[in-house]
């Protein structure tokens, strides 16, 4: 086997490897042999480490496009932060550019660069958003108590649940939450403390990967989810473990943030 070359990037405290799909299909892997590719890499003790496994390929309608396989092996359709991530690894390649397209499960992403210097860049990503307009309370009972959540999609599951503080074991209940019955497929969760109705700081337990110091995607879902409950108003700064990020409403859903290219080599098994 050859070794694989990688790039690590983090985007607010959530990292990614990305690697070409070239290069896995020279050393034979294909799809159904990726979550295993996926859990070496990303292992923190015996592989590089990380949260995510980015695949890059060619696209015939954009500039790339990505297939994200989290920490454990499982698939995930859309991490705003790893596609920041792999927009940083494209610009760095392509001199010029000020914005990039990129394929995902969840559709096409749109980034446009708003400032670079040296290794990160600051992109602000246009989500459609088919499919986030609808948010219904739902309880959910866990242990003998029972706690209100509110359920959406943006481009993936997420589950988010407003706290006055974070004094409790938030990743036990983040975990118990991702496996409920209700999400057969598993959910991302958020735990969301509103400070103002322009500012929220935000927990994640991520489906796939557990617990993050921030996740792109949660934080529009926290941010969405409270505009529709009338708890926030537009635009929305959410505040994570690891930094900021600016989520607004438009006739489409932006979010901002900044992604850092990190490290450089090759992997092999």
């Amino acid at each position: 086997m050859k070794p694989i070359p990688y790039t690590k990037a983090i985007a607010v405290g959530n990292d990614f490897l990305i690697v070409e799909m070239e290069a896995l299909s020279i050393n034979g892997f294909e799809p159904t042999t990726i979550p295993e590719f996926a859990r070496s890499i990303c292992d923190r003790k015996n592989g590089v480490g990380a949260d995510g496994l980015e695949v890059v390929s060619r696209s015939g309608g954009a500039d790339a496009e990505i297939h994200l396989w989290n920490s454990d092996g499982s698939v995930a359709e859309l991490s705003g932060n790893g596609t920041r991530c792999v927009a940083a690894y494209l610009l760095s390649r392509s001199e010029g550019l000020d914005r990039v397209t990129i394929d995902t499960a969840a559709g096409l992403m749109k980034l446009d660069l708003i400032h670079a210097k040296n290794d990160e860049y600051m992109f602000k990503m246009t989500i459609k958003t088919a499919g986030v307009l609808e948010s219904e309370p739902v309880a959910l009972n866990i242990d003998g108590s029972s706690y209100l959540a509110n359920v959406i999609n943006v481009g993936n599951p997420q589950c988010s649940i407003v706290v006055e503080d974070f004094d409790f074991d938030w990743l036990a209940l983040g975990d118990a939450i991702e496996r409920y019955p209700l999400f057969p497929e598993g959910t991302n969760v958020s735990f969301v403390k509103v400070l103002n109705r322009h500012t929220i700081v935000a927990k994640f337990w991520e489906r796939g990967a557990g617990a993050t110091k921030s996740s792109g995607t949660g934080s529009v879902g926290a941010a969405i989810i409270g505009m529709l409950t009338s708890l926030l108003d537009n635009p929305v700064t959410v505040q994570t473990d690891a930094g900021d990020m600016l989520v607004e409403w438009a006739d489409d859903l932006f979010l901002q943030g900044s992604a850092r290219l990190i490290e450089k080599g090759t992997f092999a098994l």
